[in-house]
């Protein structure tokens, strides 16, 4: 009988599915599966919201953030499958949420409300003809409804897709540059529906991508992308209710 200690080594969790010869790594496909997920949900949500029973001058408004609401969630779960069942991957590090970034908050916050003062002054001299955007935020409930969810949610979900899920994908099938480049298209092309009729709008809304997603190369994380955002959708629309409450029109 042998009765020398025996050593155990930890059992570790296999992920559900890994490919050995990729290494867990991001491949076009995924991107091809995110593109008709996309393509897909805005093809069919806004069938499915018009269906919900709001009522009032701020039905509109509801109804769309609704159906951005159930687009973006959906996208994010797709990713969330995707990097755990199909690469075996962590979600939130693939998504680079990490805190491990040398920028502090505060310079962060401050090229957020920069931007929106340069988008503002922009917009001055070169002022939209009444874009779609516009006539959703015709009421002060429309207005404080896309307000929270403009400063509180969507700089969190629209970073995790285009910082997070395609910056990354991009970031290693082609390269940095290319992955900054195509997010900063890719932002300012989901803008176009709220900007249409605005050029300067659409250019700006692209330039501003461009910055955010620069910073998310740089600094290696999304956290800063986040922040920069957020004090961005924060400006703005303090910017716009204030603008508006003094004109009377709400």
């Amino acid at each position: 009988m042998n009765d020398e200690p025996q050593s155990y080594e930890p059992r570790t969790q296999r992920p559900l599915k890994f490919d050995e010869e990729n290494g867990g790594k991001w491949r076009g496909r995924d991107m091809v599966y995110f593109g008709f997920a996309f393509i897909a949900l805005n093809t069919f949500a806004p069938g499915l919201v018009n269906l919900l029973p709001f009522r009032g001058e701020s039905a509109n408004a509801f109804r769309a953030l609704v159906g951005t609401i159930i687009v973006e969630l959906t996208l994010i779960g797709l990713i969330y499958a995707l990097a755990r069942y199909e690469h075996g991957l962590s979600f939130l590090e693939e998504m680079r949420w990490s805190h491990d970034y040398k920028v502090r908050n505060g310079t962060l916050l401050t090229l957020g409300m920069g931007l929106a003062f340069s988008v503002m002054i922009v917009s001055s001299v070169f002022p939209p003809t009444s874009p779609p955007i516009e006539q959703l935020l015709s009421t002060r409930e429309a207005i404080a409804i896309f307000a929270i969810f403009g400063i509180v949610f969507a700089p969190f979900l629209e970073e995790l897709l285009f910082r997070g899920f395609l910056f990354r994908v991009l970031e290693q099938t082609a390269g940095v540059s290319v992955a900054i480049r195509v997010t900063a298209v890719l932002f300012a092309l989901l803008h176009v529906p709220q900007l249409w009729g605005s050029w300067a709008g659409m250019l700006l809304i692209f330039a501003v991508g461009f910055i955010l997603s620069t910073l998310r190369a740089r600094t290696g994380s999304l956290i800063p992308t986040v922040i920069v955002h957020t004090a961005y959708n924060a400006m703005l629309f303090l910017a716009f209710a204030v603008g508006s409450l003094a004109e009377g029109s709400i």
